[in-house]
Formats: C-alpha cells, structure tokens, sequence
C-alpha cells in the first residue's frame, strides 16, 4: 500500500529538482557571462563613466542589481538580451583596443566610450538599457539589498514613498507566489 504512494513522491521530487536545475541554467550561464572579475570591474567602470557625479556605484549595489536583471525570467528577455550582447561587444572592442580599460582615468574612459559609440550603431541603444539599470539601482528600496544607506536616494534628495516594501509583500514574495500557483495549475 505504501509503495505505489512512495514511488509517485519519489517521481515527483525528482521532477522538480530536474525542473529547478533546468530553472537554473538560464541564471547561470548570464552569470558566467558577466560575473568575471574582468567583467564587473569593465561592468563598474562603464557605470561609473556613464555616471562620473554619482555616489560610488558599488555601494547602490549596481552591479548586483546587474545580475539580477539578467536572471530574472520574468525581465524582458529582449533587454536582457540587448545588454548582455552589447556588453560582449564593447567588450570586446575594448579588449582588442586597450585593455585595462577599468584602470584608466575617468577622461581616457570618456574618450573610448566616445569612440565605442561612432564605431558601433546600436551602442546608444545599449547604453540607453545600461543607464536605465543604473537608475534602476539607485531608486531600488534599500529593503532590496540594493542602494545601501540609500546613497542613491541621498544624491537624488529622494523623500521615498510609504508604505515601503515588507517581506510578505515584495517582489520575491510576489514572484514566490507566482511560481507556486503556476506549478499548482500545471499539475
């Protein structure tokens, strides 16, 4: 009687460690592509020239917040898409141009960006969606783990709104609860 009971269990938790596994490759492989130590200090210092006046772009977490825009299934995978091609081909302009791009002064940085732009025509579309996760990041609720001490809000002279975000009600708990009544209607 136990039996037939224990092998459907069995069948379903290997489903659904197979469906989290499959769930994950997407995250990780735009991980892979962008969590290089090259890569977030190319990543920080695009930021950083984009936004030479703001608060030190590691402490409103932008590259964080970076990463979660590229994993997160339900941002539009067309955006997801732009920035990480966009980031593979200044990239790679860079590279093949001067490397150590992240260690140059903030107006050598100015300049081959400059350049980037003439050279490449959808490099103002790219740098458009890259701003866009900036401000992103630095309007994000602290609750978030993101714009820590509310540098971003500071800079801004940002009064935030209320009711700020809890646990129960933020956009994890809401995409929880999204995920699990999707699975429930799939079953």
């Amino acid at each position: 009687m136990f039996a037939p009971q224990s092998i459907q269990r069995r069948k379903f938790l290997q489903w659904m460690l197979s469906a989290f596994f499959v769930s994950a490759v997407p995250w990780c492989w735009a991980c892979r592509r962008t969590t290089g130590k090259n890569s977030q200090a190319l990543w920080l210092a695009l930021a950083d020239t984009l936004f030479p006046d703001h608060p030190d772009i590691r402490q409103i977490g932008f590259y964080h917040h970076l990463r979660f825009v590229l994993s997160d299934r339900n941002y539009d995978p067309d955006i997801r898409r732009n920035l990480l091609d966009g980031f593979k081909q200044f990239e790679q302009f860079i590279n093949n141009k001067i490397p150590g791009f992240a260690r140059l002064s903030l107006e050598k940085r100015s300049d081959w960006l400059s350049r980037y732009i003439q050279s490449n025509p959808q490099a103002e579309n790219w740098l458009s969606r890259v701003l866009a996760v900036v401000w992103e990041a630095t309007l994000l609720d602290p609750h978030y783990g993101i714009n820590q001490k509310m540098s971003g809000w500071k800079w801004l002279h940002h009064s935030f709104g209320q009711p700020r975000p809890d646990s129960a009600a933020d956009y994890f708990s809401l995409l929880r609860n999204r995920q699990k009544s999707e699975t429930i209607h799939r079953l």
